[in-house]
């Protein structure tokens, strides 16, 4: 910025360019400022939530010509000073066009979600930033399955009716695909809690 100011105030005191072509170039750098002022403020003062009625919502939604990806993610992580941390959230997922409900709480994050197919690495990168190791849940099928975005801070992203701070949420098992799994189950000593309710337990049986 400083090597670009200095070129310019070169270019105004020389003596080969008219009074006319100075007058123009000083009016083009006081609209540029303005105008990236103007963006700045806009952007640091919008608004951290929808104010679209539901018949505008639809409407803009039916005009998206990209392929929307649904996806589903939660992790444990302890969060701080939750109001800030939603209000970077909002931002930085709005700026990529993603619709869906996303919940928070000191305990860490619980989301379903659609982004447009073109953003969807920036999305990953931005949840491997703020939620290393969370994994992505997509759906089968995509569509247009949310409206707008909705970023809520809760006292828990899951009811699970335990006080907050009788254990540690973030002391989790490790995950175990399909070999490991069939390979602990041949172990004499491995024990199955089995937490499913009975809809899930019919359909996983």
């Amino acid at each position: 910025m400083k090597e670009d100011l200095t070129t310019k105030g070169a270019f105004l005191k020389s003596d080969n360019i008219s009074l006319k072509d100075k007058i123009v170039a000083v009016s083009n750098q006081i609209e540029q400022t303005f105008s990236q002022n103007i963006q700045k403020t806009e952007k640091k003062n919008r608004t951290l939530h929808n104010k679209l009625d539901k018949k505008t919502l639809l409407h803009k939604l039916s005009q998206e010509t990209e392929p929307r990806i649904t996806v589903s993610l939660y992790k444990y992580q302890h969060l701080n000073n939750l109001p800030v941390y939603r209000a970077e959230l909002y931002k930085e997922w709005e700026d990529l066009n993603v619709l869906g409900r996303i919940y928070i709480a000191e305990e860490g994050i619980n989301a379903q979600m659609s982004v447009p197919r073109s953003n969807l690495e920036l999305l990953r990168e931005s949840v491997a930033r703020r939620f290393p190791g969370t994994p992505f849940k997509y759906a089968i099928e995509n569509g247009q399955s949310f409206l707008k975005l909705t970023v809520k801070v809760r006292k828990k992203i899951l009811a699970d009716g335990q006080e907050d701070h009788s254990y540690d949420v973030t002391n989790v098992g490790k995950h175990l695909n399909a070999e490991q799994w069939n390979a602990a189950m041949e172990r004499k000593d491995s024990i199955v809690v089995d937490v499913r309710n009975h809809y899930e337990h019919e359909v996983g049986h």
